[in-house]
């Protein structure tokens, strides 16, 4: 449900943003970022509830694996924050 949310936020912003300028750098739009996240937010979450109503032991082998790639990724994140943390930002 969240992840529908950050989807539909996402999409508002973009064709917000997308109204008052013309096809900015896409790699670098929070908007985007929200849609991306919210939609594999919603595919991990579908393989999880799929997964346990039919007890398909291959969709929740892939949510656990999911779940699993997922806390590594936010950790490696805390991490690097926390490394480059002492690194004075240099504004032109």
């Amino acid at each position: 449900m969240i992840s529908m949310v950050m989807v539909a936020v996402g999409v508002y912003a973009r064709l917000l943003k997308h109204a008052e300028a013309a096809m900015a750098c896409l790699a670098v739009d929070p908007a985007i970022l929200l849609i991306v996240v919210g939609v594999l937010m919603f595919l991990i979450t579908f393989c999880g509830c799929i997964g346990s109503l039919r007890e398909n032991i291959c969709l929740l082998q892939t949510f656990s694996i999911c779940l699993t790639v997922v806390f590594l990724l936010q950790l490696a994140a805390g991490v690097l924050g926390f490394v480059f943390s002492d690194k004075p930002v240099i504004s032109p």
